[in-house]
């Protein structure tokens, strides 16, 4: 039989993260709002009353994750980001912010039962699917400072430094591993979208797709060699995000660093690959490297699997979210996302690189 296309991301409904909400930090008077989409997590903004502050009402930042292999990543994340924003604000004065809030248990992480919404009516799933949950101290609502890519880069390598101070916090949960998805994944989500509704979104990714697949399989093996390469290098681990730029901002109240739930111990060009063909960043980079006595430049192998890797998650996310969305403007803004990110971007990279890791 034919492997068909299965959503990989249960949803949940306000009630049932209203319920969750009041049993984990004993909330009330809790409303949502829907942030920002994400690929991998739902967001919600959250105002509620804590039961410590009569009538007060605190903001927060929500972070559901509907994919269940995230799901130790990010419990294990959080017992990490405490102890890194203690040490980047002892060593260098950072005002961090935000943290995991914990819950009345004391846990950084709680869970959310799941629903099924095959009529986008709210059923409850039987039986129901727990999903992993991480509540944040809401943003100040003060403007962004800007600063330049040295001092990006300033920040990315103090992080980089606390890898040693923090070393005992490694575990197997946090390690990378180099995975590469089998390439039916991306091929069930192409065959149902030839064979979904017909809208004039999806039959334009599937005419865009079909003549470029076979170069992509190609690309997706050559990914493939490349985490063995790197599999087969002793690997000198830091704390890396894996997305900093954007996610690592300078507000008035102080440095935040979002979107930490997917952190790991890797090799640095995790987080610095993007800067890589770039002239300008390359330098300043490689020069604030040497500044704190880091390892500095891009070897092939790591840089040719995370650029891949890039590529390749962030065509998966867009043609699921295509595949899944009902509104035309949401797809016509994931085509369009898809186009600028994945083949106005990383392709092209893909494309100039050497396909020889060592």
């Amino acid at each position: 039989m034919e492997a068909q296309w299965h959503d990989p991301h249960p949803a949940v409904d306000g009630q049932s993260i209203r319920l969750a909400l009041a049993a984990n930090f004993g909330f009330s008077g809790i409303s949502l709002e829907p942030a920002p989409r994400g690929f991998v997590a739902q967001t919600y903004y959250v105002s509620a009353v804590a039961s410590s502050q009569a009538n007060a009402v605190n903001r927060y930042f929500l972070k559901v994750f509907p994919n269940q292999r995230l799901a130790q990543n990010v419990a294990a994340s959080a017992q990490v980001q405490v102890p890194l924003a203690q040490y980047l604000r002892s060593e260098y004065g950072y005002a961090v912010i935000p943290q995991p809030l914990a819950t009345k248990a004391g846990s950084l992480v709680f869970t959310v039962d799941s629903i099924t919404s095959e009529d986008h009516s709210c059923v409850r799933a039987s039986p129901v699917t727990p999903l992993t949950a991480v509540m944040y101290e809401r943003l100040p609502g003060t403007a962004v400072r800007e600063y330049s890519w040295k001092q990006y880069f300033t920040v990315l390598c103090r992080i980089h430094r606390a890898s040693q101070a923090l070393a005992h916090l490694r575990c197997p949960e946090l390690e990378e591993q180099f995975h590469v998805p089998e390439w039916h994944h991306w091929e069930i989500l192409l065959d149902a979208l030839t064979q979904g509704s017909g809208d004039s979104v999806e039959q334009r990714v599937v005419e865009y797709l079909e003549p470029r697949w076979q170069a992509l399989h190609i690309h997706w093996q050559q990914w493939r060699d490349a985490a063995n390469h790197c599999r087969a290098v002793p690997m000198l681990a830091y704390i890396t995000h894996g997305d900093g730029p954007g996610n690592v901002m300078q507000l008035d109240a102080g440095l935040a660093l979002v979107d930490w739930d997917d952190l790991l111990w890797a090799p640095w060009e995790r987080d610095t690959w993007f800067h890589a063909f770039n002239p300008q960043q390359r330098d300043a980079l490689v020069s604030t490297q040497r500044q704190y006595g880091l390892p500095v430049g891009f070897r092939p192998g790591f840089l040719h699997f995370y650029a891949a890797k890039r590529f390749f998650d962030d065509l998966l996310d867009f043609l699921e979210g295509i595949h899944k969305a009902d509104a035309e403007a949401t797809k016509q803004s994931l085509l369009a996302g898809m186009m600028q990110d994945c083949f106005g971007w990383t392709f092209p990279i893909l494309e100039s690189l050497h396909v020889d890791p060592a």
